[in-house]
């Protein structure tokens, strides 16, 4: 039993994140207003964010999918794209599609660390994807990297977890060959 605990806390750390950033909406506005005040975007952003706590979902996915394929600022871009992407995984407002999930993902990846850490467990689990343990790798070295310490703290060590759970499943040269993949990675333009 204490193994079987060991093994799904880390994945209700995964779950409490995503709770978080969802209860929490009008704190990360903020943040992304406040660093990148004055940008034309923010008040579409701000919006979007109002919109999802006061439980308009589909209304929220349409302003997030505006902000993720027209919006400039950076920060406020990857939000949307990784809020757009979490809707498409869990079919909030839109209809669940995983591929769609998994290509929103793939976008916020270059602004937003925790769409390493969702990427990272699509790849481990094989949903929307294929399973591949070496993408996995590469997408938890990567969040790994980008996540702080502070309210980010537990994601960093649920992708550090999980990534050496993943280590044990591959053989050496998959692993070197994933460490170089996160290496050489570079997001999107």
């Amino acid at each position: 039993m204490c193994l079987t605990a060991t093994i799904v806390t880390p994945m209700a750390r995964l779950e409490k994140a995503s709770m978080m950033v969802t209860v929490l909406p009008a704190v990360i506005a903020v943040w992304l207003l406040s660093a990148s005040a004055g940008t034309a975007a923010a008040a579409p952003a701000e919006d979007a964010e109002a919109a999802y706590a006061a439980g308009d979902v589909a209304g929220a996915e349409r302003m997030w999918r505006e902000l993720a394929t027209n919006g400039d600022a950076a920060a406020q871009l990857a939000l949307a794209q990784y809020q757009l992407a979490r809707s498409f995984e869990n079919g909030e407002g839109v209809p669940a599609d995983l591929g769609l999930a998994v290509a929103w993902y793939g976008r916020a990846a270059a602004g937003e660390p925790l769409a390493h850490l969702a990427l990272a467990r699509l790849y481990e689990t094989g949903r929307g994807v294929s399973q591949d343990f070496v993408e996995a790798y590469k997408w938890y070295n990567l969040a790994i990297a980008r996540l702080g310490a502070g309210v980010e703290g537990a994601d960093r060590e649920h992708a550090e977890y999980r990534r050496d759970a993943v280590g044990w499943k591959m053989l050496p040269e998959h692993v070197i060959q994933a460490q170089r993949l996160a290496r050489e990675w570079r997001p999107r333009p």
